[in-house]
This record gives C-alpha cells, structure tokens and sequence, in this order.
C-alpha cells in the first residue's frame, strides 16, 4: 500500500479513518451520468403510467357498459311494474328483478377481478422488460417465455 492510498488517520470529528477519494473516476461524479439515468428513470415511468391510464380507460368502458345494461333493466322493471295488475304480479316482477341483479352483479365483480388481475401482471411484465432493458438483458415473461429486452 503506497502513502497515497493508505487510509488516513482518523480526525477528531470522524471515528474512523477517511477514504482516499483522489483515486474514484470522475464518471461516477460526471452530471451526464446522472440526468441519462434520470431520462431513463422518467421514461420508464412515463411508459408505466401510460400502460396503467390505458387498463383504468378499459375498466371504466367496462363498467360504463354494465352500467348502462343495469339502467335499461331498471327501465324495463318499471315498465313491467306498472302493467301489474295484482300484487302477487308485482312481487314475481320484483322478485326476478333483483335476482337478474345480484346474478349480473356477481358476474360483473369476476369481470373486474379478472380485468385487475390482468392490469397488475401487464404491469409487472412491463416493469420486468423496463428493468431488463435497463441493464440490457433479456427476460423471462412471467408466463415462462423469452422475451428480448
């Protein structure tokens, strides 16, 4: 060990002795470095952000459609309701009304918990390829397959 990379003694601030920083490379202080791992950084975000803004527009298409279904069976329950003529009538139109509803609900929840479900494994397949790229390899899908970075 040579005078210049010996540890130096330890000051009376610092418990331990202090590191020889003239050896470091100037690359790992160069600001270039810094903002080109910062634009990656923000690309990768972006991308992210992107991919999940895109999964919550096809989830609120989905629920909008659901949606809409529900309402014209409200409507039609109502028309059925008021061509009634006995209560006995009514409580079979009411009865069937809101076994189409929690059967149509039921469904609608396995469509969002499946649309979710898809949402988050996209989304890490995404992050998986992002992270690869960044180090310039190549992934292995979550599903088993080779995907080139």
């Amino acid at each position: 060990m040579t005078a210049r990379n010996a540890p130096r003694p330890a000051s009376p601030t610092a418990p331990f002795p202090m590191p020889d920083l003239s050896a470091m490379p100037f690359a790992a202080l160069d600001p270039a470095q810094a903002v080109q791992a910062s634009q990656r950084f923000v690309s990768a975000a972006a991308e992210a952000n992107a991919h999940a803004l895109d999964g919550i527009r096809r989830m609120q298409q989905q629920w909008l459609g659901f949606v809409a279904g529900r309402l014209e069976d409200d409507l039609a329950t109502a028309r059925e309701l008021t061509a009634c003529r006995s209560l006995p009538d009514m409580w079979i139109v009411t009865l069937k009304f809101w076994e189409r509803a929690a059967r149509q609900y039921a469904e609608e929840a396995e469509v969002v918990a499946s649309e979710t479900v898809d949402q988050a494994r996209e989304g890490a397949e995404d992050l998986k390829r992002e992270a690869a790229a960044a180090v310039g390899q190549e992934v292995e899908g979550l599903d088993g397959d080779a995907k080139a970075a």
